[in-house]
């Protein structure tokens, strides 16, 4: 994870908890979400790019597909059209709240301790390489 990522500094250090890749889910629920609130179409994420990586939560837990729920898409567009879900979830957005959001996350997330600058990364990553193709001399 690197500073410079768009997310808030709280929902970054939700990356460095006790995360594994079980806690990450690919789920469209965000995306459909996110595509409601865009002001135009050209923000709207397009089938089939419209799928994120997340750390589980409430909202992966109440609206993703893939635990057996009967048509979670139609509920969840019900929900956005008849209730104050997507009101609720702007809130919840300016809170950062992680419980309700998406945390970005790939399946590497259990390896990241630390969030550092980009620059930094990059130079660790060349050093990295570099002592690797030493050794294979």
């Amino acid at each position: 994870a690197c500073k410079e990522s768009l997310d808030s500094k709280q929902l970054q250090h939700e990356l460095i908890r006790d995360n594994s890749c079980d806690d990450v889910v690919r789920t469209t629920a965000f995306d459909q979400i996110h595509n409601e609130l865009a002001s135009s179409n050209l923000l709207r994420w397009p089938h089939p790019y419209n799928s994120s990586g997340t750390l589980r939560n409430k909202t992966t837990e109440e609206w993703d597909d893939r635990d057996g729920k009967p048509s979670s898409k139609e509920r969840l567009q019900c929900a956005i059209v008849t209730t104050q879900l997507l009101e609720e979830y702007k809130v919840s957005r300016e809170l950062c709240d992680a419980t309700v959001v998406p945390v970005y996350a790939g399946q590497g997330v259990g390896e990241i301790d630390s969030i550092e600058g980009a620059y930094d990364i990059t130079l660790k990553v060349e050093e990295e390489a570099m002592d690797t193709m030493d050794r294979l001399r």
